[in-house]
């Protein structure tokens, strides 16, 4: 019965979503609680056809003492223990965690590194990159309306290779708009846009740093982007409402737009993606505290907020305000349920935050929006940072901290990515010494020395560090800052027996 529910449920959203017109024109016509409603009533329908379907979640429920019996309300979800990829991924085999215990017939094999420097597979099947195809293809034609100019020209910058975002999205986006996959190789923008001219209307995709450096290598080469029509879309990492800002000024006269989109390789590479009704509001929350506390009930400034499809992903907040993912697609070849990516988050019904929007120029804003909800992200909560597509894990740096000179000299540490002058984002590695350790002690050798081994470990145990490094060395070197013992920098650490290796700073740069 389930099976057939759910199959029905989806042939439904697969005629919806095959016309972009339609799609667009249910979505931002609708109320806003129709799309709730139908959420909550498809997860429970999702997860009694499917879970019993994969070997592993059957036996990770069985080794957290749970037994299986059918969901009734989402009350019964919530009692569902949370996975992970240490819990769950990496602790079962990849066959065993795909529907019936195997691999789809046809599909892609994705890789992401972890912190062990051994390449996680994440497995799809054709069924289910087609709905991923036809979400992307939306945002793209809802954002750039590149079906209806027909003079779009998309310049794919993300890494190339066996990674989620590079190859994938060359092949979504050439669906609606012509792509050049061109990879992380700054003179090739410059000479694809100056070939083609200013008749096209340029979309430069990549990770924030990239974007940065193709703009500034432009105006060393003379290009004038006011005499073209440039937006820019960013993934993999956050960036301040400052870092946009000051991005739109560089292509000033261009009329365009920095607009970032939030995914995982666990998940998929577009859960959720920035619109202007979703860009307005974290302007807004940015810049005033006291909304954004009542809004959203935290004082950290977001790094993203985006919209996303509540008929694919349903997403919950834990206790301790980690977002969790279950993907509702009978055909995900591996089954995410309750999923923690261990990003910090909260969720925004549309119609709360379109009140934050009544008021001022927004209200043809309003007119136009999605009426989805949106999802907040504050970054990883276990200290994970993201810069230039890739991770950097703590505990990696902790392991070369404390190999190096400094390491006898070191109380605590926390990683963060942080602004020059110039709007360039850089890796940041902060340092508190010991109480018995000034600062006027160490030498500059036994800074640099410490810095090079930091590089020479995550180049060696991370995979995508690697890569991003020899493309991006600017932002993926290491700057220290060092710290005396006790400083307001590490306040976070008092009274705490184990430390906290990031910060989880009340703002950020706006």
């Amino acid at each position: 019965m389930w099976n057939i529910i759910l199959t029905a449920l989806e042939i439904f959203e697969a005629l919806l979503m095959a016309n972009t017109k339609v799609l667009r024109l249910v979505i931002t016509k609708s109320p806003a609680w129709l799309f709730s409603l139908l959420s909550k009533q498809k997860i429970i329908v999702y997860l009694n056809a499917t879970a019993q379907k994969v070997p592993a979640y059957m036996a990770f429920l069985k080794s957290n003492g749970y037994t299986w019996r059918p969901l009734l309300s989402r009350r019964d979800i919530s009692k569902l223990p949370e996975t992970t990829k240490e819990n769950y991924v990496l602790a079962h085999s990849l066959e065993q965690r795909m529907l019936l215990g195997k691999l789809p017939q046809a599909g892609s094999i994705d890789e992401s590194a972890g912190s062990t420097g051994k390449a996680t597979m994440w497995v799809r099947s054709y069924q289910e990159e087609q709905k991923l195809l036809r979400l992307i293809t939306f945002a793209l034609d809802y954002t750039f309306q590149s079906f209806s100019k027909k003079n779009i020209v998309v310049l794919n910058c993300w890494s190339n290779g066996p990674w989620a975002t590079g190859i994938k999205f060359a092949f979504i986006a050439q669906q609606s708009t012509i792509v050049k996959a061109i990879g992380t190789n700054k003179q090739n923008v410059i000479d694809t846009i100056t070939t083609l001219g200013n008749k096209y209307e340029y979309v430069l995709c990549g990770y924030p740093p990239f974007m940065k450096e193709v703009v500034d290598h432009g105006e060393e080469m003379g290009i004038k982007w006011s005499d073209y029509r440039v937006n820019i879309v960013t993934g993999g990492e956050g960036f301040s409402e400052g870092w946009r800002d000051f991005m739109r000024n560089k292509i000033k006269g261009s009329q365009g737009e920095v607009y970032s989109a939030y995914g995982a390789s666990d998940i998929d590479i577009g859960i959720a993606f920035e619109t202007d009704f979703s860009i307005a509001l974290r302007k807004k929350l940015t810049s005033d505290s006291v909304l954004r506390k009542r809004v959203l009930r935290d004082e950290r400034i977001p790094l993203f907020i985006g919209q996303y499809n509540p008929l694919i992903y349903y997403i919950e907040v834990s206790p301790q305000g980690e977002l969790i993912y279950t993907l509702m697609n009978q055909k995900t070849a591996s089954p995410k349920i309750r999923y923690n990516l261990k990003d910090s988050g909260t969720l925004l019904d549309y119609s709360e935050a379109a009140e934050i929007l009544t008021t001022g120029n927004h209200r043809q804003l309003l007119k136009q929006s999605m009426k989805l909800p949106l999802v907040v992200v504050y970054g990883r909560s276990d200290g994970t940072i993201s810069l230039d597509g890739a991770n950097i894990y703590p505990a990696d740096v902790q392991h070369a901290l404390f190999s190096s000179d400094l390491g006898s000299k070191i109380h605590s540490f926390f990683l963060d990515t942080a602004y020059e002058a110039d709007q360039s984002i850089y890796f940041a590695v902060h340092l508190e010494l010991t109480e018995q350790t000034k600062l006027s002690s160490l030498s500059q050798q036994q800074i640099q020395s410490t810095t090079n081994l930091i590089i020479s470990h995550l180049s060696s145990v991370n995979q995508d560090f690697a890569e991003s490094y020899e493309n991006n060395r600017a932002s993926l070197t290491p700057q220290l800052h060092l710290h005396e013992y006790g400083s307001d920098q590490f306040k976070h650490n008092t009274g705490r027996i184990k430390h906290a290796y990031y910060a989880k700073k009340s703002t950020v740069k706006p």
